[in-house]
């Protein structure tokens, strides 16, 4: 199992998160979100990092971002990971060139097996659940998934 931190907004924080374990940092580029970050500010975060010595991998949060906008941010921030979370189709995200997540929000069981057909990984593939005020269950998780298909719960 990975662990991803989201929302972080500063090296403090993202040198915590590692330190207590976190495999995966997720930096927020969505405007509208409390926690967003500028490129500047992702970038000087991870150079943090990179000066700390420690390791770990970065994933951007983009909701319904250009392919230029993921494209830029990840190359200048170093980001291993685009997050997609918004109405992005495969095709779009097939077209990136760099390696991404799909978030999708299923209602029903049958939703998250048809998202993991739609979104099979050429890269990579996700299934990221918003755990609100309705219960989750793991058995949701799709059973057709491809491969090496990663699936998560997050809050939000």
């Amino acid at each position: 199992m990975l662990v991803k931190i989201c929302g972080l907004t500063s090296l403090s924080d993202a040198l915590a998160a590692i330190d207590l374990g976190a495999d995966m940092l997720g930096y927020n580029f969505y405007p509208g979100s409390k926690r967003f970050l500028q490129l500047e500010e992702c970038a000087a975060i991870q150079n943090g990092i990179i000066r700390s010595g420690r390791r770990t991998i970065a994933v951007g949060v983009f909701v319904n971002a250009s392919r230029r906008d993921i494209e830029t941010i990840c190359t200048t921030c170093d980001l291993g990971y685009a997050q997609l979370s918004g109405d992005e189709t495969p095709d779009f995200a097939r077209s990136l060139p760099v390696p991404w997540i799909k978030a999708i929000r299923p209602r029903e069981p049958t939703d998250a097996s048809a998202a993991a057909r739609q979104f099979s990984p050429r890269r990579q593939a996700a299934g990221c659940w918003p755990i609100r005020k309705k219960r989750m269950f793991w058995s949701w998780r799709p059973h057709s998934a491809p491969t090496g298909a990663m699936w998560c719960f997050c809050r939000s």
